[in-house]
């Protein structure tokens, strides 16, 4: 029970006007009367508009009966006087009395719900947040917190962040019968108009409300299509209305697939244009040559009807050179530019200016960061290292390495990636020793090695053949013995086996391309390249492949028929497997890849399967 003291602090605290009211003790309360007809007095005051009469009424009720069973109501009918009179500070002390002095009463959480109200009236948008956040971990608040949340919505929207609006109208939106639910749900509807398909793909990881999740995927294919991404949109709008069968826009989701599928009938999707950007000529001409026999040899395997065409510019290795062919490639409307090899980062800034995906076949460092039309299918040490590192801790059980890397730029850089790649698995780099790229007498680094020789189990050497054939059989002079050997693809080379001999047995390296596969698709395309051009590919002409049959899975699919679409498409491929393993782009259009793992036996290389992806 309330006691009368708790009511008279209450109205000396509220009344800040002469028309507060006065309480008076206990003794002076009419025994029988138990209030109802001068609660029902104010009410009528209140439902008529005569708010000071109201106001009165009400202040009479609680001075004489503080503990009946409409106080709660009458305060909040007080607090919703204050309000309208815009009395803010004053309607939230009462509102604050229902929850500290009532907790148990229906209206303690709509008195909550009035409080963020008041803040939200005088825009004080970071009050309704704080308050919010306190009456969340109240237990009035948690019992039923509908109203907290749908406030914070329509909050958050003030502040113009649609994101936030909607996850917590999805978190308001448990109760299908609760009052003001349709009101709600328009602003809820409203709010995710406003979001990108970035912002849409955040929420449903969030968003447990199955109405709001309805909600959210049928935007996302609403601004699919108006991004002209009809094949994502195709893709969304069907799993839209797989999921949600009953939703309320599923005629409008089957409108829009008609539509589509409709303005989709009037182009023809077998003219595509690949434009090839490789140095024909110059310096570098014969690695510009190689991919382009790996580009033709795929465009053989184009469907019949296809009628897919093919432009070369030849860069000469020359920045100035590739910019304007990369214009020229505009102007004949190509789909998209595979290559350069070399210059990479002019023609990349050039294709991402004129809105055109182009796969560099380059390990320029942070290519793909120029922009998002940018892509690349190239080995870069990030995959050696993801390959090595895995293949070591997964498969031989590796958790101790040591490096031993040559004191420049390629060395550092791979010391760098193998160390965070190593912890990221659980293991670590115990052991590290540089060497000047100058010297051939290890003697020096590998004895301080040898010292930590129970502390490591490989030993991860990036250098070329030339200088590796020189490290190993020092290593086992120093007795530095008995553990594996780890290099990159520099290692698979005929040099090393006869450089190194029996003390590079075991050698384990990553491979992009391995022409002595036991997999039949590299079977078949070793024959197919040596029938066509009477040599053997090499992995510049195995990834001018791969990429070329990515692209022509990509133009099967009817949606694509422009850049911009085939932009998509490339994002959202699946791990295609290809002669030189399963790849896929990642979110900033760099590429993913399985390797092959090779080791040195004998005098040849054999294959040990693939990393993982």
């Amino acid at each position: 029970m309330k006691s009368t003291i708790h009511i008279f602090l209450l109205i000396a605290t509220l009344v800040i006007s002469a028309c507060g009211p006065t309480l008076v003790g206990r003794s002076s309360f009419p025994e029988a009367e138990p209030g109802s007809s001068l609660f029902l007095k104010a009410e009528q005051a209140y439902r008529s508009s005569a708010y000071p009469k109201a106001l009165q009424l009400y202040n009479d009720y609680l001075s004489r009966y503080p503990e009946g069973d409409s106080a709660p109501k009458a305060l909040m009918r007080e607090g919703e006087i204050y309000e309208i009179q815009n009395e803010y500070q004053t309607a939230r002390n009462v509102y604050q009395f229902v929850v500290d002095n009532f907790p148990e009463s229906p209206l303690a959480p709509k008195a909550m719900s009035r409080i963020l109200s008041t803040y939200y009236s005088e825009g004080r948008y970071k009050d309704v947040i704080r308050a919010a956040d306190s009456f969340l971990r109240h237990p009035v608040g948690l019992r039923k917190s509908e109203g907290i949340y749908t406030i914070l919505g329509d909050t958050y929207m003030a502040m113009d962040s649609p994101i936030n609006a909607v996850y917590f109208y999805a978190k308001a939106n448990t109760s299908p019968m609760a009052a003001g639910e349709r009101e709600r749900r328009d602003r809820l509807k409203s709010a995710v108009r406003g979001l990108s398909n970035e912002d849409i793909l955040s929420l449903l990881e969030r968003v447990q409300d199955q109405t709001t999740r309805g909600y959210l995927a049928f935007q996302m294919g609403h601004n699919d299509i108006d991004a002209e991404r009809y094949d994502s949109a195709i893709r969304t709008l069907t799993q839209y209305i797989s999921m949600f069968p009953d939703h309320e826009h599923r005629a409008d989701a089957e409108a829009m697939l008609q539509n589509i599928e409709g303005e989709l009938a009037q182009f023809d999707y077998g003219r595509h244009t690949i434009g090839c950007l490789l140095p024909l000529t110059g310096s570098y001409k014969l690695y510009g040559n190689r991919a382009l026999r790996g580009v033709e040899l795929a465009l053989k395997h184009a469907a019949a009807g296809d009628a897919i065409q093919m432009i070369v510019k030849d860069t000469g290795s020359n920045d100035g050179q590739a910019e304007v062919a990369v214009g020229e490639l505009a102007q004949a409307n190509v789909s998209v530019i595979i290559g350069p090899i070399i210059t990479a980062e002019a023609a990349a800034m050039a294709a991402q200016d004129v809105g055109i995906p182009m796969i560099v076949l380059s390990q320029k460092e942070n290519v793909t960061d120029i922009g998002d039309y940018i892509f690349r299918n190239f080995i870069t040490p990030e995959v050696q290292v993801r390959a090595l590192a895995s293949y070591a801790v997964e498969n031989l059980g590796v958790n101790h390495f040591a490096v031993l890397y040559p004191d420049e730029k390629y060395g550092t850089t791979f010391r760098d990636l193998f160390w965070q790649e190593a912890a990221s698995r659980g293991a670590s780099v115990t052991a590290v020793e540089p060497y000047d790229v100058n010297q051939t007498d290890f003697a020096g680094p590998i004895r301080k090695l040898a010292r930590n020789r129970g502390d490591f189990q490989a030993i991860f050497i990036p250098d070329a053949p030339s200088k590796t054939g020189l490290i190993l059989p020092q290593l086992a002079f120093h007795n530095v013995r008995g553990v594996h050997l780890l290099g990159t693809n520099l290692w698979h080379s005929d040099k090393l086996v006869q450089m190194a001999k029996e003390f590079g047995q075991g050698a384990i390296l990553p491979e992009v391309f391995f022409t002595e596969s036991s997999l039949p698709k590299v079977i078949d395309f070793v024959r197919e390249f040596r029938t066509a051009y009477g040599e053997t590919p090499g992995f510049i002409e195995a990834l001018a492949y791969d990429t070329t049959m990515m692209l022509l899975e990509v133009f099967s699919r009817p949606a694509v028929r422009n850049p911009e679409a085939v932009r998509e498409a490339l994002l959202s491929l699946l791990p295609y497997q290809g002669v030189t393993g399963l790849t896929a782009f990642d979110e900033t259009g760099d590429v993913r890849k399985s390797l092959y793992m090779l080791r040195l036996d004998g005098n040849q290389f054999v294959e040990l399967g693939s990393s993982q992806f």
